[in-house]
């Protein structure tokens, strides 16, 4: 217990950990976003603090110059959280109404061109394509040898780099593009969402508790004399132990996520000036 407090309060939870390494988690080491992003949201909170009663042209056209100017530093999370920021600037700017405090369903907008409806469609797919960049040997791998040679010396993780702005295209040309939208507005993509945070959360969790248990189980269970059988055997275990992480990822979402939301909106209420 006293070695995961050390992890948690030194590593997981400390927002000026501004090298790799000391993001890095012993235990649950997928947990190492957790730093990176506590520290990206302080800093894009100030950000948001500044610009925030700039005009909207101004505000974007800032937002284009700290993108480029983290990108210089090599920064790839910081594209990330600006590139969101500039997204979400965008889609009020394009938005008819003049309110932005309605929700994207609420507001109308305008048919779109069927030239404009293949450009989306297709930074769509390029967004795809960047986000599905090789983890290892994408030197060599045909289709990214030349884009991996075009990514910057100084950038310090280069497998991130191109899926970050393939994540970006597909944020943007889905908040362009209706159709685009419904892959992600209907029940179960939204239910997926609603429970994804806890998933990253719990994951590790049950994989090296119940998750190898399971799947050493039913590998001994189907046999190992073939590859038929092990494939039985890894789909079984594997399918339950999804089940098991989606249902504990849910409890999760109820008993602690959700509660922690309403808990920091209220500690959030009591800070603020009254404006009356």
């Amino acid at each position: 217990m006293a070695f995961w407090a050390k992890e948690t309060f030194t590593k997981l939870m400390n927002p000026w950990s501004f090298t790799a390494k000391s993001t890095e988690v012993t235990i649950d080491g997928h947990l190492w976003t957790i730093p990176v992003e506590f520290r990206s949201s302080l800093v894009l909170y100030l950000t948001q603090a500044g610009l925030a009663h700039l005009k909207s042209k101004v505000r974007m056209a800032i937002l284009v110059f700290l993108i480029i100017w983290v990108h210089q530093m090599g920064r790839w999370e910081m594209i990330l959280f600006y590139g969101g920021f500039l997204c979400a600037d965008l889609d009020f700017h394009r938005s008819s109404t003049t309110d932005p405090t309605l929700p994207i369903s609420e507001k109308t907008r305008p048919k779109t061109s069927k030239i404009k409806s293949c450009v989306y469609i297709l930074v769509f797919v390029l967004g795809l394509y960047l986000g599905c960049q090789p983890q290892k040997s994408a030197d060599k791998t045909p289709g990214w040898v030349t884009l991996y040679s075009i990514i910057p010396d100084y950038v310090g993780n280069p497998k991130r780099y191109w899926p970050g702005w393939g994540a970006i295209l597909l944020v943007w040309s889905t908040s362009c593009f209706k159709p685009l939208q419904r892959l992600f507005d209907n029940r179960f993509a939204q239910y997926l969402g609603k429970i994804s945070f806890s998933l990253y959360i719990v994951h590790g969790v049950v994989m090296f508790t119940i998750g190898f248990a399971l799947m050493n189980t039913f590998d001994g269970f189907f046999g190992r004399e073939d590859g038929i059988t092990r494939a039985i055997g890894f789909g079984v275990g594997s399918g339950a132990t999804l089940f098991f992480t989606v249902w504990l990822a849910d409890v999760f979402t109820r008993a602690v996520d959700e509660p922690s939301v309403k808990f920091a909106r209220w500690v959030e209420e009591k800070c603020n000036v009254s404006m009356e």
